[in-house]
């Protein structure tokens, strides 16, 4: 009866760290996407505030598509 339990007690650390690997990932790549979002937005704006006749219209809508597919 012993060895069930102390097999028990592993099974729960073992999942306590698994979890806890999953959130310490999770939260990586949350930072990782707040990074790209922002340069994305610095990106955007400067996009928007040049001058429109020198910029192709393909690339304005590039940094929009790519603003979205982040968030």
């Amino acid at each position: 009866m012993e060895v069930y339990l102390s097999g028990l007690s592993q099974s729960k650390l073992i999942a306590r760290l698994l979890q806890w690997i999953i959130s310490c990932s999770l939260l990586i790549i949350a930072i990782i996407l707040i990074i790209f979002l922002i340069k994305e937005t610095i990106v955007l704006s400067a996009l928007l505030f040049k001058n429109s006749e020198t910029m192709p219209s393909y690339l304005l809508l590039e940094g929009i598509i790519t603003y979205f597919l982040l968030f």
